[in-house]
């Protein structure tokens, strides 16, 4: 055994000090499939639609679930909010996102009146880049490594404890023994045996010199043994850890010395070792898999890896065999080692590019990781073990290391001086309730409907019903009430287990999440307007109804109520959509306009939509249609940064707005490119409106086939007319995503056939209005409509007017507070139908509106705000 040949001077000092909540704002983290007809089409929880905000487009249609996702054939890249306008004062207010890769204007999360957001918990000392991140040791705590020292924090209390190291150490790594204590090991310089250093819960995790080891050990692994003996292995040589006595002895080294590998402790007592890289630098990762057996103290080569890795996530199974995600970039899918043959293979499964990734396995069998792809951005990803695909969950400013809690969450790294959990029975981020989507389908409404008629309610085959955000915290300065809901007994309180209550959605399946544009707006430059969207995407699945068109079944459907919260009155606002249209191959498109059907669309610039990710012959079409208003304009622009390309001011994102160049130049027909730059011609606020014979007549009009133009990537803004926004106000924007495919007659006659869908779909949505959409805070409660009331202001200030449909003998309005005491109550005079109600005395806070006539009655919420 290798004795210390000199004595390291630890001055340590111990520092009580408290978590700090980050006061940064979130970004939209959380991701949803809305998958219940022929589309399959990802949302995130901020403005970003249709991609997993890193490189792969995800709006599938239509959907085959047979089709992996890698080889499916996509309509949509991306598609975002935009809105924006000058405030009373003359103030530009714009927000809006392209690809979310320049910058973010819009966050997850109501808003919040205080402007106080939290985005996790802060250490009190940010680890430096020589950190190896956050490690578990015993008892649920961890500990975080940096530089100059260590914290020892406990999830379940909180709390944190600092200790200084004045004789800095780099790389140090933690594992965690079954006596209780933790071993610390490092190094400064590579190719020196690395010191240890041991801690102590007994003695508040003050460090004492250890021994050191007989090797440098920089990225090794170590794996506490079936003995409870440390194996230590890595690019310099292997040793095992004796905790008992304190000591270490060399064993034998690795047939393929590697640094940067993963090891697990298999069932049956031998060591798995998977990749690294062959020098110090992990500048060349492997393919190596090695096996160590401690009986013998003996390596043996397995087989070697279809991908290379570095630092991969290992899964053992209940079987035995070992799932081998996660690594470097080029490891590009899943594979599975099996101990008991010492055979690898390939499960087909597409992985995510994921570097630095780290995670591990709950109770049910799926998978959670977390995964840093570039030097910004990191994604939590769960594995189902029942689908056995990845879906990506969440988002995060980087960080690089996560692990399991025995709570069965997920921690991980955020920003390099904090972190945050993740809940996966939740499926959202601990603390931050609202950095995710609601899914709910109409058939698991039914069903909780049934069980709790029968109580037998078991939520956990309800997880979004349970969790669903139908209140805010009005101690945080967010809206009481937010998603809607169906309240059983009328009380303003969403309880679904005790009352029965249960999510208000559209269509057959729906999401729902909620974000605000309340602060730096690193996109577009421009000032928060203080606005609050509450969004809603749905579709109908046609063999769940009848559905009068097929057109409902390839359709997908979203809704925003957009408050204003910020308190500036803008007179002529502009809502608007950006729409990265990629059909199938994106490099040969076109796009156009039908103002009649308030539609922008895109289709294929020829006959033959060519290559893996295009439709072939006859490709469809596909167009955004707004539903709920007339179309105020549409304008395409082109990728680069001419005056007629991306826009990277507000005033930019603005003028396009308003179907304006970037210097400021109005759109006009000019049977070319529209720019007035490029020649004279006709003002208009529709771009290509007209028709090269897409319903087999004489092409007329200004085209991209009349204009000659290259078919190539296409993006098109699609705006509202203006409208008037004041402080308190909620306006609604409406509008569908239609597809058609003519495989018959052509790539035109598919937007015939578009327009044709279109149509469908208006006739559709105007016949079939949602109740739970409403102009304002309060929630129609769906009981005695017949009665025809309605209240407003709401919020209400001072005064309160009510009115009903017609006059009712012997009516009386109540405003209830949130106990049921009636505060106020009026009767309404024979042969009146409206009144108002004096609020300025009632406290701020939530009350409910009650009319009663006849022994029947209904209930509005009432928000009062002074």
């Amino acid at each position: 055994m290798k004795r210390p040949t000199c004595t390291y001077l630890l001055i340590l000092l111990s520092i009580a000090l408290p978590f700090a909540q980050l006061a940064a704002q979130a970004p939209g983290n959380a991701f949803n499939f809305l998958d219940g007809n022929k589309v399959r089409a990802l949302f995130s929880n901020s403005a970003d639609h249709f991609w997993d905000l890193q490189s792969s487009p995800s709006y599938q249609v239509p959907y085959t679930p047979q089709i992996s996702p890698g080889n499916a054939r996509h309509c949509m890249f991306a598609q975002s909010l935009w809105l924006g306008g000058l405030d009373g004062s003359g103030t530009l207010r714009v927000a809006g996102q392209t690809y979310r890769q320049s910058g973010l204007d819009f966050f997850s999360g109501p808003y919040r009146q205080g402007h106080a957001y939290d985005s996790g918990v802060e250490f009190s000392t940010p680890w430096t880049s020589h950190a190896l991140g956050p490690q578990p040791i015993d008892a649920g705590r961890f500990i975080v490594t940096y530089s100059g020292g260590y914290t020892v924090h406990d999830p379940a209390t909180q709390s944190s404890q600092d200790y200084i190291m004045l004789t800095p150490r780099q790389y140090l790594q933690a594992v965690g023994l079954p006596n209780g204590k933790t071993l610390l090991l490092g190094d400064d310089v590579v190719g020196t045996p690395s010191a240890t250093f041991l801690l102590d819960p007994a003695q508040n995790y003050q460090a004492q010199a250890g021994i050191t080891l007989n090797f440098s050990h920089r990225n090794s692994i170590t794996v506490v043994l079936a003995n409870g003996k440390v194996l230590i292995a890595g690019y310099f040589g292997a040793e095992i850890y004796d905790p008992a006595l304190n000591t270490s002895t060399i064993t034998n080294p690795m047939p393929s010395p590697v640094n940067g590998a993963s090891g697990l402790l298999l069932q049956d007592g031998r060591v798995l070792v998977v990749g690294g890289a062959a020098s110090i630098s992990l500048g060349q990762t492997t393919t190596h898999v090695q096996v160590y057996d401690p009986a013998s103290g003996s390596w043996s080569s397995g087989p070697n890896l279809q991908s290379q890795y570095a630092h991969p996530v290992l899964v053992q199974q209940a079987s035995g065999s070992v799932m081998i995600m996660g690594g470097n970039v080029q490891a590009t899918f899943m594979q599975t080692y099996d101990p008991a043959t010492n055979t690898l293979s390939s499960t087909g499964i597409d992985m995510p590019e994921m570097r630095f990734c780290s995670g591990g396995s709950l109770a049910n069998g799926d998978v959670i990781l977390a995964a840093r792809s570039s030097n910004t951005t990191g994604q939590l990803y769960r594995h189902s073990a029942s689908t056995m695909q990845f879906e990506q969950v969440g988002l995060y400013t980087a960080g690089y290391f996560a692990y399991i809690l025995p709570s069965g969450e997920l921690m991980y790294e955020i920003q390099q001086n904090g972190y945050a959990r993740y809940d996966p029975q939740g499926n959202v981020p601990v603390g931050m309730p609202f950095q995710k989507i609601w899914k709910v389908t109409a058939a698991q409404i039914t069903q909780f409907q049934q069980d709790h008629l029968n109580n037998t309610v078991n939520f956990s085959n309800y997880p979004d019903i349970q969790t669903w955000p139908a209140h805010g915290d009005p101690a945080k300065g967010e809206d009481f009430l937010l998603a809607p809901f169906v309240d059983v007994n009328n009380d303003g309180l969403y309880r679904p287990l005790t009352q029965g209550d249960y999510p208000c959605i559209a269509g057959d399946m729906s999401l729902y999440w909620v974000y605000h544009d309340d602060g730096t707006h690193t996109e577009t430059g421009g000032n928060a307007l203080g606005v609050q969207v509450e969004a809603m995407a749905y579709a109908y699945d046609c063999s769940q109804r009848p559905c009068p068109d097929t057109a409902l079944d390839y359709a997908t459907f979203v809704h925003y109520e957009i408050t204003n919260k910020g308190g500036h009155s803008f007179p002529n606002l502009r809502l608007g959509t950006f729409n990265d249209f990629d059909l199938g191959n994106y490099a040969d498109d076109y796009v156009g306009t039908d103002s009649a059907l308030n539609l922008a669309f895109c289709y294929n610039g020829d006959a033959n939509d060519e290559g893996a990710a295009g439709f072939g012959m006859s490709p469809p079409a596909i167009g955004q249609m707004l539903l709920d208003q007339d179309m105020g304009g549409t304008i395409f622009y082109d990728n680069d940064f001419s005056l007629h390309g991306n826009p990277t001011t507000p005033a930019g994102y603005h003028g396009y707005l308003n179907q304006r160049f970037l210097d400021g130049s109005h759109l006009v027909d000019n049977g070319s490119n529209g720019y007035s730059g490029s020649g004279a011609g006709q003002v208009t606020n529709y771009m290509f409106p007209g028709d090269p014979g897409f319903c087999g007549g004489p092409g007329s009009g200004w085209t991209e086939i009349s204009a000659g133009n290259q078919p190539f990537d296409r993006r098109i803004v699609v705006s509202s007319k203006d409208v008037s926004f004041l402080p308190g106000e909620t306006i609604n924007y409406d509008y569908a995503i239609v597809y058609a495919r003519d495989a018959v007659n052509g790539f035109l006659s598919s937007v015939c056939a578009l327009k044709q869908a279109a149509a469908a779909v208006q006739a559709y949505w105007n016949a079939n209005p949602s109740t739970c959409f409403n102009q304002v805070v309060a929630r129609e409660d769906g009981r005695n409509p017949e009665l025809g009331f309605s209240i407003f202001p709401n919020p209400a200030n001072t005064h309160l007017q009510f009115e009903m449909e017609r006059p009712l003998a012997g009516a009386r309005v109540s405003v209830l507070d949130v106990q049921g005491r009636v505060v106020i109550q009026q009767p309404v005079l024979g042969g009146m139908s409206s009144g108002t109600i004096d609020t300025g005395l009632l406290p701020a806070g939530m009350y409910l509106v009650q009319l009663v006539s006849k022994g029947q009655s209904v209930q509005k919420r009432l928000v009062i705000q002074h």
